[in-house]
């Protein structure tokens, strides 16, 4: 009796699991729910269209969206006017002046295209070979130069024709606007232009590097004094790894996010080959710091393995995931 007991209770997991797994995703509704036709008294599905005056005690007359007036959709933008008068005021018939009267407006959107050039900065340099005791060269250790007062533009790097607006355009059209490199390449090369997406890849990476990483270091310092953070993880493959064979597919892209109590709002993203503690250690330890607030997680193990926690809490999106539906097992098993 105990065996056929625990068969039929393992037969009804089975079977739970494969509805959660293979069953509808769709919407359930429930069988006693009655139809609204039937409390509106209808019959048959019969949709009623009622005027204005027609509507039933206690209902709202949907509220007709007012249209905008057509000079508010453009109303932000800036405007330039472009004056033309005729060659001559004076009354061709009469020969008499003419009078000014209401002019013909015509407002058109002017479009102009992205204009990419090379900026070549030419700082001419002066200096004096006249035979005078105060300019003779033999009488100074080092020759006289002089030059614009002009500011020597700055570059982003040493030898390098990347400017700082050229880079974060690029930067803008990558993060913000989800274009790849191969079509921002594509599309100077439809302009005439060889930029190949390699230089645009390698501005990025020195610009990341030289300038932005202060930035993330103490982003990442700030995160580790949060009190309340949730952590995720997600597989990543990376093409060009796979190629190499450098590293598996299976890389994973880890997580860090401020809870919403928190002041200062972040997100950290950390890269790495697995999902192993060691990971999430590189996430949450930094040169000795810890972090030792609460965090959110999805119940991974690795997740119980940090032991620095002050508290650990599940995330509401993956309850239902870890619960058996009572109400389609039998009455036996429960």
């Amino acid at each position: 009796m105990l065996f056929a007991s625990k068969v039929n209770n393992l037969t009804e997991i089975i079977l739970s699991m494969k509805r959660q797994s293979f069953g509808r995703k769709s919407e359930k509704f429930n069988p006693d729910q009655l139809n609204i036709f039937e409390l509106l008294g209808l019959e048959d599905n019969t949709v009623v269209i009622v005027d204005g005056d027609d509507i039933p005690d206690g209902a709202k007359q949907a509220k007709k969206k007012p249209r905008k007036p057509k000079g508010k959709a453009l109303s932000g933008l800036p405007v330039k006017e472009v004056h033309y008068n005729p060659d001559s005021t004076v009354c061709p018939i009469c020969g008499k002046e003419m009078h000014e009267i209401a002019p013909t407006v015509i407002n058109e959107l002017v479009y102009i295209p992205a204009e990419i050039y090379i900026k070549k900065s030419i700082f001419h340099n002066f200096a004096c070979f006249n035979q005078h005791k105060d300019c003779d060269e033999s009488n100074n250790d080092h020759l006289k130069i002089y030059h614009s007062s002009q500011p020597v533009p700055v570059t982003l790097f040493e030898k390098s024709a990347a400017s700082p607006a050229f880079v974060a355009h690029t930067a803008y059209d990558l993060l913000k606007k989800c274009v790849p490199l191969y079509r921002q390449e594509k599309a100077y090369k439809d302009m005439g232009y060889n930029i190949s997406r390699t230089l645009l890849s390698n501005w990025l990476w020195r610009s990341m590097n030289e300038y932005l990483r202060f930035i993330v270091d103490k982003m990442r310092h700030d995160f580790l004094r949060l009190s309340f953070i949730h952590l995720d993880e997600t597989e990543l493959k990376v093409l060009e790894e796979v190629k190499r064979g450098t590293r598996n597919s299976d890389s994973y892209v880890w997580i860090g996010m401020s809870g919403e109590i928190e002041d200062k709002q972040m997100a950290i993203y950390s890269y790495g080959p697995g999902r192993s503690i060691n990971e999430l250690k590189k996430m949450l330890i930094i040169d000795g710091e810890h972090f030792s607030g609460t965090a959110v997680t999805d119940g991974y193990t690795v997740y119980d393995n940090y032991t620095d926690f002050s508290g650990h809490a599940g995330c509401w999106a993956h309850y239902s995931s870890r619960i058996i539906i009572l109400d389609k097992l039998t009455s036996a098993f429960i």
